[in-house]
């Protein structure tokens, strides 16, 4: 990538200084006929060079340090057993939960360049279609977005497994297994900061939310 105006500026100044002043003034003293203006020159240009050097290992390191950190994921999983809905608040569950949800199992990943939350509970048919349209309100709130109102449409045909994203296989994410329910999607950067789907199983009375960036 070739660099802008504004990029090359600051790289000839150093040039321009390093060149037309600090090295005439480095030969000049140098070339003197003083050797012990000499040697003091050299023993604190080697000081400076040490320095210098030091310095720039410092800035580097604490720099890859700082990237590295901003880059490892993190991730959180309580999906191994599922879990009661006063245990999956105190776990901070990323999405509201409703007072009755049962068996409610989550999975969170975060990184610095992308995001996933998989939320799974059980619950009354009425109280999952509800749901849905409480955790986008949670969703555009947090982003000071204004009021979406979901519409949710008959599911067409079974849903894929969710396997494609940064979480990657979760089985006991089985959205797989509608056969007959309710879905919608907001697509990302539509009053949220990311893209959310819903899943509504009218059968079993299951609750699916993805959210991803």
């Amino acid at each position: 990538m070739y660099k802008t105006q504004s990029d090359a500026s600051p790289t000839l100044l150093y040039l321009f200084f390093l060149f037309l002043v600090a090295l005439p003034c480095f030969l000049a003293t140098y070339f003197s006929r003083d050797r012990s203006n000499r040697k003091n020159l050299l023993k604190a240009l080697l000081w400076s060079v040490f320095a210098s050097t030091g310095a720039a290992v410092l800035v580097a390191g604490s720099l890859f340090a700082l990237f590295a950190y901003l880059m490892s994921p993190t991730r959180i999983d309580h999906a191994q057993e599922p879990l009661t809905v006063e245990q999956a608040r105190h776990l901070k569950c990323p999405i509201p939960l409703p007072d009755s949800a049962r068996h409610v199992q989550f999975a969170q990943f975060d990184s610095f360049r992308t995001w996933e939350i998989l939320v799974r509970f059980e619950a009354s048919v009425e109280i999952c279609q509800r749901h849905a349209q409480a955790v986008m309100d949670e969703q555009t709130r947090l982003t000071n977005q204004p009021h979406y109102p979901l519409q949710l449409f008959p599911l067409e045909k079974t849903p894929l497994p969710e396997i494609r994203d940064a979480l990657g296989p979760q089985p006991w994410f089985d959205c797989e297994r509608v056969t007959h329910g309710i879905t919608t999607f907001v697509p990302h950067g539509l009053q949220t900061g990311g893209s959310l789907q819903f899943w509504i199983d009218e059968e079993r009375g299951v609750f699916y939310c993805k959210i991803t960036d």
